[in-house]
């Protein structure tokens, strides 16, 4: 199994009180799903692996539609996103599901230093390919993050304390690129996440940043 080669960058914890000020049109803001970090690698073969470099076993029917979604994807290619499965608040409440939101290579090419707005039109650039293929209903599994409507992201966060998958929602500068470290995962000036939990089970609220 190959080994990360970029690892994934982190938001930097921000309050719900912050959220109107990064509503200012040159931000994306996108649910934060409650599960595990998750890179798709694909290099003769595609691999999920963790933050922490670690082999990461999706359920059968996750890995059937990642094959199809990467299968017109060249090797040496790195997706991030968000593998939810197997914490208590998503397994009872929740179906597992795979949530790709980054694309760090594509093509062989690096993309650290390409804004965010555009590694995502080439994550949905392969998802519209794939569908067209194969039908949306191959990928009920498999999905882009959900978004916010620009001037709607309090209302946006608001909605995702009713939802059993969510825990709050990231904000990303359209223009950010990544830090790209290769080492370790760093925090991205750029990136901001705003948790109405702190706990997959509820139990640790963030009033403290209210």
């Amino acid at each position: 199994m190959p080994s990360l080669k970029h690892y994934p960058d982190k938001p930097w914890e921000r309050g719900p009180k912050d959220i109107p000020s990064l509503d200012n049109g040159q931000n994306i803001c996108q649910q934060k799903t409650d599960g595990w970090r998750c890179e798709l690698l694909k290099s003769r073969g595609i691999y999920a692996i963790s933050r922490h470099n670690k082999p990461l076993d999706l359920e059968p029917h996750i890995r059937e539609q990642v094959d199809l979604l990467l299968e017109e994807v060249p090797d040496r290619s790195q997706f991030d996103g968000e593998w939810l499965s197997r914490r208590e608040a998503t397994n009872k409440k929740a179906k597992p599901r795979l949530v790709l939101f980054d694309t760090i290579r594509l093509k062989k090419r690096w993309n650290l230093l390409l804004p965010y707005q555009e590694r995502l039109a080439q994550l949905e650039e392969i998802f519209a390919r794939a569908i067209d293929k194969h039908g949306a209903d191959a990928f009920t599994s498999v999905m882009l993050p959900e978004t916010a409507l620009d001037g709607e992201f309090l209302s946006f966060y608001e909605a995702q304390k009713v939802l059993p998958h969510s825990e709050g929602v990231v904000i990303k500068r359209k223009n950010s690129t990544l830090v790209g470290d290769r080492n370790k995962s760093v925090k991205n000036a750029n990136w901001a996440k705003v948790r109405y939990r702190a706990a997959s089970s509820g139990s640790m609220t963030m009033d403290h940043l209210r």
